[in-house]
């Protein structure tokens, strides 16, 4: 029995065969007289319009088996290979180069791939995967290269697994996903998780130890834990896990019907993160009380250009309107430093986590911050708008923050656009500076929204995105709980309510301390909404 250790990526037990998938092994690249160079730069030009009809086709069956929110990778994917820097790339390397459109393709993929790859943000560092997928699928086409079958069911294993290898294999078949490569924070892990397939990436070896396995495979997806040859008392252990899972996977739907509420009657809200505009169709299937934090910068990140006003304007519009009348908060942009769109090149810094980025950056773009402030504005007749500044460490930038979106507001009442005529706005506190003077940010906002990643990593001075010092980074330490209460507290004086969008936002333990501290809201990504739900109605606030 051999026992691997990989991230958990999607919870549940699997057990069953290992099925390997390969990608398409290319021959040996040649190079090209120029007299064939235009005959190469027209077999790409055709593979990316078969590649576009393959992505079209790849949305639609997304869409059916899980839902628009997971189909838009897809449409990620087709604009990423039609941007224009990674087509001229290609094209110089046919051109310029010489090289066959396989690899003029395979040259780009990793040039761009490595780019990404080096990134500081969690979230851009995926963008590589995106970028190895698209390169496959092009070099596929370009080959006459066929997808694997997946025949039975079984526990897909890969060196590394993208989106549109996922959505290609027959759902039925699958089991659970188990790769060498990848994040919690990867397209296919988020797929997984939203199709309900267990999943663990990250797991080094695996290609290597299958090989010399012939068993059955158990499969994790909590624990991140992955069984080759697993013996009949094993087997016996993790059946009967799974069992379990299913059946508390079951129960928790009972929690989407039922109030956020303590055993003795305190309410709480119980929302949802979100990054996309279709990922409100998340927040909504489980009866989210609202959207906690909607990161707008992916509109940025995904696009050309920087989205227009109108453009930006329908995004708020849909998520509001799929909210159907509960409090969407949306954090401005939150871009710089390691966050940069392919239109918006910054020089490159030290320290990113700490640099020039969200409202540092938006208050010196005073043109483009207005044009978001303008969108949201436009969009709060919709519903029930919040509209919240990141990375605010000091009072001046929030009155000067504060001072645009009036002046954008007073523009618009004179163009007699309709407004919502209560917006509350509010900030993240995830300066400790912020949690510090929390009182005197109490005066200037409507809401606290407390960011306890980057509060953590400020407060510990312990990168979150450094595995050397992954174990000082603890949301729960004394130092990060005295801030967070200082924050509650100095809302609830003020008579303003306080959230936590942070990943510990979830985590049950700390909610005894959070009901405590005076938080009354509390952002999960919608998977944790009922689990966080059931938990809360387990606690009887008046012990505390």
């Amino acid at each position: 029995m051999i026992t691997l250790h990989g991230i958990p990526a999607s919870p549940g037990v699997a057990i069953g065969p290992a099925w390997l998938y390969q990608k398409v092994q290319l021959a040996a690249y040649e190079e090209l007289s120029r007299l064939t160079a235009q005959a190469e730069q027209r077999r790409f030009d055709c593979a990316v319009q078969e590649a576009r009809a393959q992505l079209d086709r790849l949305y639609e069956k997304t869409v059916r088996e899980a839902g628009e929110a997971a189909a838009q990778i897809f449409d990620i994917h087709k604009m990423m290979m039609e941007d224009l820097d990674y087509l001229e790339s290609v094209e110089d390397n046919i051109t310029n180069q010489l090289y066959t459109a396989e690899h003029a393709v395979a040259c780009a993929g990793q040039e761009f791939a490595e780019m990404f790859a080096s990134m500081d943000d969690e979230v851009m560092r995926a963008r590589s995967a995106d970028i190895r997928d698209i390169t496959q699928r092009l070099l596929q086409v370009l080959t006459g290269g066929q997808s694997q079958a997946l025949k039975e069911s079984s526990v897909v294993c890969a060196h590394d697994l993208f989106p549109s290898d996922t959505m290609q294999l027959e759902r039925e078949h699958v089991m659970a996903f188990v790769t060498e490569l990848g994040s919690h924070v990867s397209h296919s892990a988020i797929l997984a998780r939203t199709m309900g397939i267990p999943a663990v990436v990250g797991v080094g070896g695996l290609v290597e130890a299958l090989s010399a396995a012939s068993g059955t495979v158990v499969v994790d997806g909590s624990q991140g834990l992955v069984i080759l040859d697993a013996d009949e008392q094993t087997l016996a252990d993790y059946s009967a896990r799974r069992q379990a899972y299913l059946r508390e996977q079951t129960d928790l739907q009972v929690y989407r019907d039922l109030p956020s509420r303590t055993k003795d009657g305190l309410e709480l809200e119980i929302c949802a993160n979100i990054a996309y505009v279709t990922d409100a169709d998340n927040a909504a299937a489980v009866r989210a009380d609202g959207v906690g934090l909607m990161r707008s910068e992916f509109l940025y990140m995904n696009a050309d250009s920087a989205p227009d006003e109108d453009t930006q304007f329908a995004a708020y519009r849909t998520v509001l309107e799929k909210l159907e009348g509960k409090r969407v908060v949306v954090r401005t942009l939150d871009i710089g430093a390691d966050k940069v769109p392919p239109w918006l090149p910054l020089p490159p810094e030290e320290n990113p986590a700490m640099g020039w980025r969200a409202v540092r950056m938006c208050l010196d773009h005073r043109d483009m911050f207005r044009t978001q402030l303008r969108a949201l504005l436009r969009a709060s007749h919709y519903g029930r708008l919040a509209i919240m500044f990141p990375m605010i460490g000091d009072l001046d930038q929030l009155r000067r923050a504060k001072a645009l979106l009036a002046e954008c507001r007073r523009e618009l009442e004179a163009e007699q656009v309709p407004l919502a005529r209560d917006i509350e706005v509010g900030m993240m506190v995830e300066v400790p500076s912020a949690a510090i003077l929390a009182d005197q940010f109490a005066q200037e906002v409507d809401f606290f929204s407390i960011g306890t990643n980057d509060l953590t990593q400020y407060t510990l001075a312990a990168d979150r995105l450094n595995d050397k010092v992954a174990d000082l980074f603890d949301s729960s330490h004394p130092a990060v709980l005295r801030l967070i209460q200082n924050t509650a507290q100095a809302a609830a004086a003020r008579g303003i309510w306080c959230g936590i969008c942070g990943e510990s936002a979830g985590n049950e333990a700390l909610l005894p301390f959070y009901i405590k501290a005076g938080v009354r809201e509390l952002s999960v990504v919608p998977g944790k909404v009922l689990e966080l739900r059931r938990a809360l109605s387990a606690i009887d606030a008046s012990t505390l």
